[in-house]
């Protein structure tokens, strides 16, 4: 009898040869799932999220003068944060498209900050500065960090 000695019994390998079809589809072998497109996510409640450090950072020390003031950080998108401190005069700072063309106009359009106290800005406009002081130019000390390269 043809198949006697086979060391799995007839049963087994019936079951065997209808289980494996003679010509799978690729997808079959391969095994690939198609990963969703999108997850929907629902939060229910606060989040507790925790700020990165920033990537790059630059200082540079300016000399604002007297009003016109000039521009001295133009408009960057990486910006995160811009740290602002004058060692010697109190100065006038404007942001965004505000810039300070005269004394007259310095303080509706700027904002007049003190000696030794640290500002922090954390936008991505322009800044203008322009020293507070009648006769003296003011020192000003500049920290940029961003938060991508």
């Amino acid at each position: 009898m043809p198949g006697r000695n086979h060391p799995l019994p007839l049963h087994q390998r019936e079951t065997l040869a209808g289980a494996l079809p003679a010509d799978p589809p690729i997808a079959e072998i391969e095994q690939e799932q198609i990963a969703p497109l999108a997850v929907v996510v629902e939060h229910n409640g606060p989040l507790t999220v925790h700020q990165l450090p920033a990537r790059r950072a630059a200082n540079m020390t300016v000399v604002a003068g007297l009003a016109p003031g000039g521009k001295v950080l133009g408009v960057e998108l990486k910006r995160s944060r811009v740290v602002l401190c004058s060692v010697d005069q109190p100065f006038y700072y404007a942001t965004g498209g505000a810039k300070i063309s005269s004394v007259a106009s310095a303080d509706t359009a700027a904002t007049i900050w003190p000696a030794n106290v640290p500002l922090e800005l954390l936008n991505a406009d322009q800044v203008w500065l322009a020293s507070a002081h009648a006769t003296l130019s003011a020192k000003v000390g500049i920290v940029i960090e961003s938060w991508a390269d």
